[in-house]
């Protein structure tokens, strides 16, 4: 193998390394925390999806468009999709609720969000940090 192969191999391994290493267990308003294995594999799943072209998602268009981004404030189109959970995170306080993870076309993390199940809009969107 030739060396610039060799470094554009691990070069490429390294950035998605980093995008998978940059996760960490969220705490939602809601009282639940969702574990970063939950994200991380959220965001593999739409990577793995985009890479092989599922549910029409490509490199180009890796995922549903977050809240019809670009914005006045934002010039990066992002993506979302949802995070599966345990009951213990989807059931808290007498309330189900639904989390989505919110990523840009590199697969880079920027938001993850948790809704009532019954906001089939989701315009109450609490924060997980």
């Amino acid at each position: 193998m030739r060396t610039t192969t060799l470094i554009a191999c691990v070069g490429t391994w390294l950035v998605s390394l980093a995008s998978t290493v940059q996760c960490a267990d969220y705490r939602c308003d809601n009282g639940a925390t969702i574990p970063a294995r939950y994200i991380t594999s959220a965001l593999a799943r739409v990577r793995e999806q985009a890479q092989n072209g599922e549910d029409g998602f490509t490199l180009q268009q890796p995922g549903r468009p977050y809240k019809a981004t670009p914005t006045t404030r934002s010039s990066i189109q992002l993506y979302w999709t949802h995070i599966d959970v345990d009951r213990n995170q989807s059931y808290v306080n007498g309330e189900y609720y639904g989390y989505e993870v919110v990523y840009s076309s590199n697969f880079d993390l920027y938001y993850v969000n948790a809704f009532k199940a019954t906001d089939t809009w989701k315009e109450n969107l609490i924060s997980c940090q």
